[in-house]
């Protein structure tokens, strides 16, 4: 089956897909909770490339014996989906003096703990935060409202309330 005449099909409402996840609202309040989140579009962008490489197989003709069952099924959209699920549970929360940060391990930590930080420039901007206890905990760029963010938690670097 050929569907190269389908791609018209699949791209119209991938696109209207991926532009209705760009505009939603990526940093929420909550009460007295501030929740700042990666763009659902570049979530969107990993999921479509673990997708791609899952119906790759059967679009190609692809030998069907185990290795090329697990070279296509796992090895290829495994790190798409990981990616894809990191994003979509990446989050910052911000209450009070409290902070969480992270995905998969969540890290709680409090405000008056961060003893230094360094802001790294460029194109994968990184806050890292060193603690009291000598922990490091890192705040991808990639989130939404990334730079108040990072203002708000260098100023309060060294203070103790």
């Amino acid at each position: 089956m050929n569907i190269s005449h389908y791609w018209g099909l699949l791209l119209v409402p991938a696109a209207i897909i991926y532009v209705a996840l760009a505009m939603r609202q990526h940093h929420q309040i909550v009460g007295d909770t501030e929740i700042y989140r990666i763009p659902y579009a570049y979530t969107f962008l990993c999921f479509a490339g673990f997708v791609f490489f899952e119906i790759l197989p059967f679009w190609k003709s692809i030998p069907s014996d185990a290795v090329s069952f697990v070279v296509y099924h796992v090895f290829f959209p495994l790190p798409f989906f990981v990616v894809w699920l990191r994003n979509l549970m990446y989050r910052v929360e911000v209450t009070g003096s409290k902070v969480v940060v992270g995905a998969f391990p969540r890290h709680q930590f409090d405000m008056h703990d961060i003893v230094d930080s360094d802001l790294t420039e460029g194109r994968a901007q990184v806050l890292t935060l060193r603690l009291r206890n000598g922990k490091k905990r890192y705040i991808s760029g990639y989130i939404a409202d990334f730079k108040p963010l990072a203002a708000k938690l260098v100023r309060q670097v060294g203070r103790i309330d």
